[in-house]
């Protein structure tokens, strides 16, 4: 999937046709950070959708047991959100980490 995406933005990989481009690539927060480098460089306020996200999770045998750590993560996670400038009624985030850098035109 990775190669697809570098290879649709590539210009000059193909001559006959031009670049279609490609949305951004996130890597969603693990349960086991530490064992695969996770850096997180983006954070989402999911405030709104949180219980869902929970209810979901609950339903889902496999991820039953992840229930109470994401939970906490979300909090911190909110938490961190809020203090790196985020609104304040930011109460849950999650935290993503860029496979690409993004592309601006400012810095915000």
């Amino acid at each position: 999937m990775l190669r697809a995406r570098m290879v649709a933005q590539a210009a000059g990989h193909d001559r006959d046709t031009r670049p279609i481009g490609a949305p951004n690539v996130l890597q969603f927060e693990p349960h086991q950070p530490e064992q695969c480098g996770f850096v997180p460089n983006l954070l989402l306020d999911v405030s709104a959708v949180f219980d869902r996200k929970v209810e979901a999770m609950r339903i889902m045998g496999a991820q039953g047991h992840l229930v109470g750590y994401y939970t906490d993560l979300g909090v911190r996670r909110g938490v961190q959100a809020v203090r790196n400038g985020g609104d304040r009624s930011i109460t849950h985030a999650e935290a993503y980490q860029r496979v690409f850098p993004v592309v601006g035109g400012e810095l915000l």
